[in-house]
């Protein structure tokens, strides 16, 4: 019994549903946000447009999901875990049926179908529990559908992707902490701030990147002495939001990169030998 116990990955599943538990949360304040515009007969009549204001909150939903899927499935070393994830890529009635379920459990979605307007149920799939999944496993599948030698590219691809997500994902935080529409409290902007460096940290921490963290060990203080010289031509030279913004985000991601660096390269190989070994229990089947 207790050996049957362990084989749940009661952390992954855990960190999912308290996932969705505040991606709920901010659905139906979007959602009361929504029904207050649509159904309000006193306002005209209007049809949302896709302009960076409305699509600010369901991009950073969308990014900050996938970079906690990505997170669980590069780092956890339960079986019965990695087993669901493969089992939903190679069984594509369940992994729809799952897509329909959370999207209506998502209220923003229950809200935009009544408007009867085609952008606006459109964003309501975009902000709904199973927009985030549908991309991964979508931009997943287009592996098998490629040639060998664009799946070299894909490979290359994937990398770029992980390097580059964690940083577009910090300009849309900045972006929506800016931004007076929103006015987040002081404790959602540090929530914000801090998921973002600690997924970003964890999604950086790879062995291609080691060799960078190897550099800079080697050559320890050359390399704090030439970013104390980047840090203050950029707060005291430049004096530019965004540009102090990155070096100051790049600078605690890189920190913690060096800090963790070792634990967490560890698991991330073992995890990499597992998903191998059940990809091609999947595969052979």
């Amino acid at each position: 019994m207790l050996s049957n116990l362990k084989k749940i990955p009661v952390m992954e599943m855990a960190s999912i549903v308290l996932l969705y538990f505040i991606m709920l949360f901010y659905n139906v304040i979007f959602a009361i946000m929504l029904g207050s515009i649509l159904f309000d007969d006193s306002s005209p009549d209007i049809i949302i447009g896709f302009d960076i204001i409305v699509c600010l909150p369901i991009v950073i939903q969308t990014i900050i999901s996938i970079c906690i899927y990505l997170i669980l499935y590069k780092m956890s070393l339960n079986k019965f875990f990695l087993h669901i994830i493969y089992g939903l890529k190679f069984c594509t009635i369940v992994r729809w049926l799952l897509y329909f379920l959370l999207i209506f459990f998502s209220p923003v979605f229950l809200v935009s179908v009544f408007s009867f307007i085609f952008p606006v149920i459109l964003l309501g799939i975009c902000y709904s529990l199973a927009f985030p999944l549908m991309l991964l496993y979508a931009y997943w599948g287009l592996e098998n559908r490629l040639s060998h030698r664009m799946k070299k590219i894909y490979k290359r691809t994937n990398v770029l992707l992980s390097m580059i997500l964690p940083f577009i994902i910090a300009g849309f935080v900045y972006c929506f902490d800016n931004q007076p529409s929103y006015g987040g409290t002081q404790v959602l902007e540090l929530t914000l701030y801090t998921v973002t460096i600690l997924t970003s940290t964890l999604l950086l921490l790879t062995e291609e990147n080691k060799r960078l963290l190897d550099k800079i060990k080697k050559y320890k203080w050359h390399a704090v002495l030439l970013w104390a010289l980047i840090i203050y031509a950029v707060i005291w030279g430049l004096k530019n939001d965004w540009c102090t913004y990155y070096v100051l985000f790049t600078s605690f991601v890189l920190l913690l990169m060096i800090l963790f660096e070792s634990p967490i390269l560890k698991l991330k190989a073992k995890n990499l030998e597992l998903r191998r070994e059940i990809e091609q229990k999947y595969k052979n089947t």
